[in-house]
């Protein structure tokens, strides 16, 4: 049995969901019948065998069809193939078949990442990209995106030539979140709709964070000093905010100032910690209260180390 072809590359291929396919071709150049024994994908990735007849006539061809898939797949790939028979000196065929898959379409933040704060309405700015084949318009038709988001084209298109034989299109996108109540991670997905009827989605996640934040996050004293004094700095990323008061069975007394620089996003706190009674190791907490509507009560532990122990 003679080879005709032993490697295949499809070339640049966009990533969208078509499934490549091509068909080895063998030759039987013994003057008897060759039998198919056994095939089997070497290198399975995303791809396997058409049809294969079992033997093959003297002087005859087999051919061998075997297929990729691309969609959710990017970048090169190679996937292996092996043909056996009972051909002496040639009972194993090994066939390879490559692709270098490009992303169909992808979205990137414009400018500098941008966070969601509790209680703040927010908007974002994306680049829609999507790539087609030369020649081909295929453009997206519609874009929606689930809720509660909110999701509209800005500015005017742009096109080049990605790599040979591809064009990417691209536009900026503006994606918009109406203020959460709670902090944490929110996830949705944008909705492309294609002019062949086809529909694809993109997943997007962001982080709604509390406006407020401490420094330090949490306080530590150790059991040498009973009466210490700590200072804690609230810090607000996008509006300004009044510290009411601070509580705690461990606080003794505090005083509230100002920044230095006049900033109405800063606070300074300064605390005097009665501990005494408590036990070492004890975890206690002080409680912040702030006028801020997404973050009404800042908690910062407090921790009594043993130094004791350490010393040991």
């Amino acid at each position: 049995m003679a080879a005709v072809q032993l490697r295949h590359d499809f070339g640049s291929i966009i990533s969208d969901g078509e499934i490549l396919s091509h068909t080895f071709r063998f030759r039987n150049s013994s003057g008897r019948v060759l039998k198919v024994v056994e095939t089997f994908v070497a290198k399975p990735c995303c791809s396997g065998f058409g049809e294969i007849a079992s033997t093959v006539s003297p002087y005859g061809f087999l051919d061998i069809p075997i297929f990729m898939k691309t969609l959710g797949y990017e970048g090169p790939v190679e996937a292996s193939f092996v043909v056996r028979t009972d051909a002496p000196g040639l009972d194993r065929l090994s066939l390879v078949a490559r692709a270098n898959l490009i992303e169909e379409f992808a979205i990137q933040p414009v400018g500098d990442e941008a966070s969601a704060f509790v209680g703040q309405d927010s908007e974002f700015f994306y680049r829609l990209i999507t790539r087609r084949p030369l020649g081909r318009n295929r453009l997206p038709l519609k874009l929606s995106i689930s809720p509660p988001f909110h999701a509209g084209l800005l500015g005017d298109e742009t096109e080049h030539e990605y790599s040979a034989g591809v064009i990417e299109w691209s536009r900026d996108l503006s994606v918009r979140l109406p203020a959460r109540e709670k902090p944490g991670p929110i996830s949705t997905s944008i909705r492309l709709e294609w002019d062949e009827g086809r529909v694809s989605t993109i997943p997007l996640s962001l982080m709604v964070r509390a406006n407020l934040e401490t420094s330090p996050e949490a306080v530590m004293i150790t059991s040498a000093e009973r009466n210490a004094e700590r200072v804690i700095i609230v810090r607000s990323h996008n509006r300004p905010f009044v510290v009411r008061m601070v509580e705690g069975t461990a606080v003794s007394r505090y005083t509230i100032k100002p920044d230095e620089s006049g900033s109405k996003h800063q606070v300074v706190i300064s605390i005097r910690f009665d501990l005494g009674g408590l036990p070492n190791g004890e975890r206690v907490s002080i409680r912040i209260v702030t006028d801020d509507p997404g973050s009404p009560v800042l908690t910062v532990p407090v921790v009594v180390v043993d130094e004791s122990r350490n010393l040991k």
